[in-house]
């Protein structure tokens, strides 16, 4: 029955990627490697996919993106899946705001976090009722109610929301925001608080009820449920309100604006710059002029940015003019490359640029850092000793050594004689950095077969190729039912089978076997033989075994065939 394939023990699979819709990346994905040109037909480093144009919604997108319905649509590697944006992602990595975990926003194909505001993607759990959310094409919009989201105070819920038997109710008089759908025990104006303390909102919400002449009627209250009719906590008026690294955003204003130093806004939110930028597209210089552009000597301006590890991304604050002062000014982000006139050999400071060429500045590096502080590059370094941050990532790694501002010298959590500050791994006693198989869990290889056990599908049996037959997790090498006919290896004349329906051109009582391992013919009838009966052989198998004719390779076995087949290879 040579039609079903053309071999035995040979899987083929075809993938048929149909789609409908085609969406514009909000962020671009970073990629490793030397980008080429989207859209010339040829597979560069950085796409995923390159079908010679640049028209989305044919399989391969616009920014050279392989799109996807379902995972399976992507390569099989762990970590791959299907973006909510239509698009495969590998493992780490985000296409908009919904790929990342409640609370996350996407940065440049990255999740990050930022705990001055937490973003939420719509109709998603979690979602907090009356919150700013954005739904998976990246618009701005409010969660929505939620009967089943659990709430102890106000704080717990959104703008102009109070928390009723556990409940965020949508205060639908609320003169700011007004109107909604009421969830639960309507609240009750000059009775329940509808507002959080410490939120800026709170400050928002206070000033629309001056202005409606419902003064009496606000209240908020904390965590703790105390009620108040003022407003606490930190609000901001302009970028200069905030932290380095901060901007002043409107978060009540739908788009929200970045505010300036002449806006009028009750309830700005701090949040760092990589928020203000993604989220409300505030671009870099923002309130600051960039120092290299409309500067003028010892005005305040943005050096660059410093990435952080996933917290916040830092805005460089500088001085204009600052290049030239003889001095390689650390804080500022000055390097050899962009201000070679204060950053030279023998000047005092290490760049990154000269370490290992430049002894005088850098000292002696090895693989525990360098006998001085090395400076980072502008742009492309994830850390800088005396931010407060221990950052064990980068271009230059932040240690307990070569940065004990930052990183812990002292403590030892896991008490394996690694200071946590130098221990990427500091509740693990076996362990100071991941491996293969992360903190927690040991890089063993029991069978040396150069697979650690995480990964190995047959922990104590070589297999090295990692061949799984059957595809059911357990490697070959020690897989007792190699091709998962149910017949075990030690009994299975044929070890190599694969189960499948009955092929074209089957006759009635002539039989093959179908993907339950039982022989049938062209009705469906069973001929009360199995596979387990025939040691393991389907009918092309027992065919070549037995040198039958061509009727048999045509129509299927007979039963009197199959019997033989037994009687004969049983004794």
């Amino acid at each position: 029955m040579r039609p079903r394939g053309s071999g035995r023990g040979v899987v083929r699979l075809l993938w048929v990627v149909g789609l409908t819709v085609a969406l514009v990346p909000l962020y671009a994905v970073t990629s490793v490697g030397s980008p080429g040109v989207c859209g010339d037909g040829t597979l560069d480093a950085g796409e995923q996919c390159d079908d010679g144009n640049t028209d989305s919604g044919d399989g391969c997108t616009s920014f050279c993106l392989t799109e996807c319905s379902r995972a399976s649509d992507c390569p099989s590697e762990p970590g791959w899946s299907c973006s909510v944006g239509g698009v495969c992602l590998a493992p780490g990595t985000c296409y908009v705001p919904c790929d990342c975990p409640q609370g996350w926003y996407c940065y440049y194909g990255t999740c990050m976090y930022d705990p001055e505001l937490l973003v939420y993607c719509c109709n998603t759990p979690g979602c907090v009722p009356g919150r700013p959310c954005y739904d998976p094409a990246g618009v701005q919009e409010s969660c929505s109610e939620d009967p089943n989201y659990h709430c102890d105070t106000a704080c717990d819920c959104g703008p102009a929301h109070c928390c009723n038997d556990n409940k965020c109710v949508k205060d639908t008089e609320d003169p700011w925001r007004p109107g909604g759908q009421v969830v639960g025990r309507p609240c009750d104006q000059g009775t329940d608080p509808t507002y959080c303390f410490t939120d800026p909102s709170c400050h928002a919400g206070l000033s629309n009820y001056w202005d409606a002449g419902m003064l009496d009627s606000f209240l908020c209250e904390d965590a703790a449920g105390n009620v108040s009719s003022t407003c606490g906590g930190r609000r901001c008026f302009f970028s200069g309100d905030c932290d380095l690294g901060e901007s002043c955003v409107d978060t009540g204003v739908f788009p929200s604006v970045l505010v300036g130093a002449f806006s009028s806004v009750d309830g700005g939110y701090c949040v760092s710059n990589a928020v203000a930028e993604i989220l409300y597209g505030w671009p870099s210089g923002g309130t600051y002029p960039p120092c290299t552009q409309g500067c003028f000597s010892g005005m305040t301006c943005e050096a660059g940015w410093r990435p952080g590890d996933t917290a916040a991304i830092e805005r460089v604050i500088g001085v204009c003019d600052s290049c030239g002062n003889s001095t390689c000014e650390f804080e500022y982000l000055e390097t050899s490359a962009n201000c070679p006139a204060d950053c030279s050999c023998g000047d005092g400071s290490c760049d990154t640029s000269e370490v290992g060429t430049c002894p005088a500045d850098c000292g002696v590096c090895d693989a525990n850092g360098c006998t001085e502080q090395v400076m980072p590059t502008a742009w492309s370094t994830l850390s800088t000793c005396g931010d407060g941050v221990c950052q064990k990532t980068g271009i230059i790694p932040e240690d307990c050594v070569n940065c004990w501002l930052d990183c812990d010298a002292v403590t030892d959590t896991d008490g394996d004689g690694t200071p946590d500050g130098c221990d990427l791994c500091p509740s693990d006693p076996g362990k100071t950095d991941p491996g293969i198989c992360g903190c927690g869990l040991a890089d063993t290889d029991t069978d040396s077969d150069g697979v650690v056990d995480c990964n190995d599908n047959c922990v104590n049996q070589p297999n090295p190729g990692q061949e799984d037959f059957d595809l059911d997790g357990i490697g070959d090498a020690c897989d007792p039912d190699i091709d998962g006919d149910e017949v075990p290896n030690s009994g299975d004349i044929c070890p190599m089978t694969t189960l499948d329906d009955p092929p074209d051109g089957l006759k009635k009582n002539r039989f093959a076997a179908n993907d339950a391992g039982l022989f049938v013919d062209a009705d469906g009838t069973e001929s009360g033989i199995s596979v387990a009966d025939t040691f393991g052989c389907d009918e092309d198998q027992i065919i070549d075994l037995m040198g039958l004719g061509n009727a048999h390779e045509r129509f299927g076995i007979t039963r009197s065939a199959l019997l033989t087949f037994i009687d004969q290879w049983g004794g």
